[in-house]
């Protein structure tokens, strides 16, 4: 009667630390599988910290690109205000555009 199905008894053994069918005690299954909890956790975490990275980028690049269409609509206007004074030479209306530093 020294074995039953899947775990044997070891006379020299306490019975919380029976082995199992692969030779490890129950202890080292349970915290085999704590570890791996732990793991699959920092691992999602991980993912995670990627996604929110991935995002950032997006972000910056999004910023980015609504600077240079502010830039060039920037430049637009200023090529159309100039275009108007051009027109406007022969009218005794003066105009000035862009700013002084």
């Amino acid at each position: 009667m020294g074995k039953r199905s899947g775990i044997s008894e070891d006379s020299t053994e306490q019975p919380s630390t029976k082995r199992l069918n692969d030779g490890t005690t129950r202890k080292q299954s349970e915290f085999t599988a704590i570890l791996e909890a732990i793991a699959l956790i920092r691992e999602q975490q991980l993912q995670t910290l990627i996604v929110e990275g991935k995002q950032a980028e997006r972000d910056e690049a999004h910023a980015l690109e609504l600077m240079a269409l502010k830039t060039t609509l920037m430049s637009s206007r200023k090529e159309l205000q100039t275009k108007k004074i051009k027109t406007m030479k022969d009218t005794d209306i003066v105009v000035v555009t862009g700013t002084r530093t």
